[in-house]
């Protein structure tokens, strides 16, 4: 995807003291389901499930060759937007008179991948990104978008990298609780957690 208004900058090399960054802190979470659907629970949460042989031996081509992929990944800005909403209450930044006002808290809202992609730019030269920003009442929404680059990577994936990819799953479903079905890799279940961090300048 190429944009002729889309302006390319240089980014200089960033010295100095790093600054301040509170703890995390867990403020919500949210589910998506098998179906890629926005569940508002705990649904999908899962926990280390200790395998009762020690000895062990995951075999992760188990049903290989049957093994139905959903393929959608669960970053649906949708999903962080409707969890906002259910939640816009708590969220509320307040004014001088510690009263609520009508616009959020939060300064920069979005997934962590993007956050991880800005701060990997002074670093990572070989690669490209696309972000676009949104400001609505004092907040500001990022999300990414796949490049060119990257999209073309995607289609021309070959089945030794699809099937090292599934392997990550396939383990998921040997050591977590709550999975009984070894023949489906669901790529879109998923729990999410919103989390808070400040920046003290």
């Amino acid at each position: 995807m190429q944009d002729s208004n889309i302006k390319t900058v240089s980014v200089p090399l960033i010295r100095g003291s790093a600054m301040h960054i509170s703890d995390l802190e867990v403020i919500g979470s949210y589910s998506v389901n098998s179906e890629r659907e926005y569940v508002d629970d705990l649904s999908e949460l899962r926990y280390y499930k200790e395998p009762a042989n020690k000895n062990v031996r995951f075999d992760l081509n188990y049903n290989a060759n049957t093994t139905i992929s959903t393929v959608d990944e669960p970053w649906d800005t949708n999903f962080l937007l409707k969890w906002i909403s259910n939640n816009f209450d708590s969220l509320r930044a307040q004014d001088v008179n510690k009263n609520k006002t009508q616009r959020l808290a939060a300064h920069f809202i979005c997934y962590r991948g993007v956050l991880k992609n800005l701060l990997h730019t002074p670093f990572n030269t070989s690669s490209g990104w696309i972000i676009c920003a949104a400001k609505l009442k004092e907040s500001i929404y990022l999300y990414h978008y796949d490049t060119d680059e990257v999209i073309k990577q995607n289609l021309n994936m070959t089945e030794h990298a699809k099937r090292l990819t599934a392997y990550g799953f396939k383990f998921q479903q040997f050591a977590l609780s709550g999975i009984n079905d070894l023949l489906i890799i669901h790529y879109s279940q998923q729990i999410l957690c919103i989390y808070r961090k400040i920046m003290l300048l």
